[in-house]
């Protein structure tokens, strides 16, 4: 079953067009990114955890209620609310913030999806591809040999 799977994936991949710019402009819809501007408030301000995710709950439920209001105001005003300070960032350093570029970056950790992360996780998959492959072949030699055995013992009764 896991062959067919697998074999199935490779087939539906085989021939799949990717509109990357499409792709792109969806990826920061919907607050698929607003973690990390809880992340940040933590990382960067010294916000406690559970503040950071009120911040960006209340964050998203302003920006959602009133998407044409200043993004940087709005975030001020939430943190005035839950941590008695304002922020102070701008609204170009809010977007840099919730970019899906930089959400991705971030997320350097074993089984991120930072680019350095994934390609090492690649080249520790490759190695162990070709040690799978290298045993795979071997053993089905093995196999093959042994059912020549068997025949040729087979043969001679």
């Amino acid at each position: 079953d896991a062959a067919r799977a697998v074999n199935l994936g490779a087939a539906a991949m085989g021939d799949a067009a990717f509109d990357r710019a499409a792709m792109a402009a969806r990826a920061g819809k919907h607050w698929t990114t607003v973690t990390e501007l809880a992340d940040t408030l933590v990382r960067e301000c010294g916000v406690p955890f559970r503040v950071a995710h009120r911040i960006a709950a209340r964050f998203v439920a302003a920006r959602t209620a009133d998407p044409s209001a200043a993004a940087a105001a709005a975030l001020d005003r939430i943190a005035l609310e839950a941590r008695g300070a304002p922020i102070g960032w701008s609204d170009d350093a809010l977007a840099r913030i919730l970019s899906p570029e930089r959400f991705v970056a971030v997320r350097s950790t074993l089984g991120g999806p930072a680019p350095a992360e994934t390609t090492r996780a690649l080249d520790v998959s490759g190695t162990k591809l070709e040690k799978d492959d290298a045993w795979r072949n071997a053993a089905m030699g093995r196999l093959k040999a042994a059912e020549d055995r068997l025949k040729a013992a087979c043969e001679e009764l």
